[in-house]
């Protein structure tokens, strides 16, 4: 019985990678990138020795060739045998158009890549939620374009009757929530973190930190105009599944810098939740604009150096279920009450150091604690 014989014939490779497909971090490419890097996926192997890659950057100008173009550095490695390239820069991208130069990229037969050059464009400006369901912040699926606001995005929630939840730490650029409907959305922070540049609570919208320890951490930015947090509908701080074992949990807003504005028709209620006599106030660390109503259901404490605290005269100062406490410190701290100030029974308001005027009307049976008279 013979045995054919086949011939074969080895052609050399000749043809370099080609990029198959791209990915942000945890989501699908398509044009825009965020600043914490992005993933190249190739054709076929890519040589590791030659890595040898440049990411540039066109600058303030957004116009690549002039004279403020930068180059960016980056962390790159290889996974997926080889075949797809992982470029993480040291620091985040700035916003604009950026160049992923391939320069010298091969295969393991030294085959360089057919095109040297990808332009991307790092994504900046609002992220809208779409789910008129709700659900979470971490899902990108929930928001236009499909991606979880970071920086430097501005997050954007008006749908009406949503809750949108945040259970591990955000930080984004601006957070606007609510569009002045009367049923608004609820976000709730709930026991985590949110820092964000500038915040805008709009009518009819709810933002709600709910602890065991949660906080919203504000530091204004260069594109805040006169106020870094402004309020017009409803923030709730309160304290669910206390327990004493782990000691006492605190809820905090903060405001760094700039002012804090309590606008007419707004409400900053403190509630007790499930918060136990042994638990801690909850904490406003910021300078009080309040033109509406702080209504204190549960002890709070306005903590914030050198600040000038005023209720305005169409604020109301509530306090209804526990202890107000402000605490002056800094440089001509100041508190100055022109509008109304209501202390029921067995409650107190206590203004600690710096200065106090009133020229408002403090009422009710409690016990009113300042340098300046009722």
């Amino acid at each position: 019985m013979k045995t054919a014989v086949r011939a074969f014939t080895i052609q050399p490779d000749t043809f370099g990678p080609t990029i198959s497909s791209a990915r942000e971090e945890g989501n699908v490419f398509d044009g825009p990138i965020n600043r914490n890097g992005f993933s190249l996926r190739f054709s076929e192997p890519i040589d590791p020795d030659s890595l040898s890659v440049k990411l540039l950057w066109a600058g303030p100008d957004g116009v690549f060739g002039t004279a403020d173009d930068e180059e960016l550095a980056v962390q790159l490695s290889l996974s997926l045998n080889d075949r797809l390239l992982v470029v993480v820069p040291v620091e985040a991208l700035p916003l604009g158009p950026v160049r992923l130069v391939l320069d010298g990229l091969t295969d393991v037969a030294g085959n360089a890549t057919d095109a040297q050059t990808y332009a991307f464009t790092v994504l900046s400006g609002d992220v809208i939620w779409t789910n008129p369901a709700g659900g979470s912040w971490h899902d990108p699926t929930n928001w236009d374009p499909p991606i979880v606001p970071g920086e430097p995005n501005g997050a954007t929630i008006t749908l009406e009757n949503v809750v949108v939840t945040i259970t591990s730490p955000v930080t984004l650029h601006t957070l606007e929530l609510g569009d002045g409907s009367a049923a608004g959305p609820v976000l709730l922070i709930e026991r985590t973190d949110l820092t964000c540049a500038q915040a805008h609570i709009g009518n009819g919208a709810t933002l709600r930190l709910e602890g065991l320890r949660a906080s919203l951490s504000l530091h204004p930015a260069s594109m805040m105009v006169s106020t870094s947090f402004e309020n017009h509908a409803l923030i709730e701080l309160t304290e669910m599944n206390v327990r004493p074992e782990f000691g006492s949990p605190m809820v905090t807003l903060t405001v760094s810098d700039g002012t804090l504005v309590n606008a007419e028709g707004g409400t900053i209620r403190v509630l007790q939740g499930e918060a136990t006599a042994a638990s801690v106030p909850r904490v406003l660390a910021a300078e009080l604009d309040n033109r509406g109503t702080p209504d204190a259901q549960w002890r709070l404490t306005i903590d914030k150096a050198s600040a000038q605290h005023i209720n305005a005269a169409s604020g109301l100062i509530d306090i209804t279920g526990g202890d107000l406490t402000v605490q002056q410190s800094g440089t001509t701290p100041t508190f100055t009450n022109e509008g109304d100030i209501q202390i029921v029974a067995d409650r107190t308001m206590t203004i600690n150091g710096g200065a106090c005027a009133n020229t408002g009307t403090i009422t009710g049976p409690g016990t009113w604690n300042a340098p300046c008279a009722r």
